[in-house]
């Protein structure tokens, strides 16, 4: 706004200007002042709604890594949780009966599960971390 006045202002004095060359100078200045704001006047709505877009964006990736990091929490239970399940196993465990066995395998099933899980949780996060920044 003020940069489009300013350049009806050069380009009304430059009018009124006696001097011809500083009368031409301050016309074509006043053009170019006009010409700036329009352009700037074009560019401005577009701009706005990309920077809200952005910010949108932006809220909602925030929003996604901090999910994943309390996903990453629970995962990380869940792996201590079965870890102590398996130590558990192993220490009662007695290599003639089956039964026994058949827990243990069950215990070193749901450890590895888990940990895929949590690996896989700790990547997805790193990632959106770094994204974020």
């Amino acid at each position: 706004l003020c940069e489009n006045e300013l350049g009806r202002y050069m380009k009304n004095q430059g009018k009124a200007d006696k001097r011809e060359e500083t009368g031409r100078m301050m016309i074509a200045l006043g053009r170019a002042l006009l010409f700036s704001s329009h352009q700037r006047a074009a560019v401005r709505g577009p701009l706005l709604r990309f920077y809200q877009e952005l910010q949108v964006f932006n809220d909602r990736a925030i929003f996604d890594c901090s999910q994943t990091v309390e996903a990453v929490e629970r995962a990380r239970l869940e792996y201590r949780g079965s870890l102590l399940w398996m130590k558990k196993t192993s220490e009662e465990l007695d290599p003639d009966t089956d039964r026994q066995l058949e827990k243990f395998r069950e215990a070193q099933s749901a450890v590895r599960i888990n940990k895929d899980k949590l690996d896989k949780l700790k990547v997805d996060t790193l990632q959106k971390v770094v994204f974020t920044r």
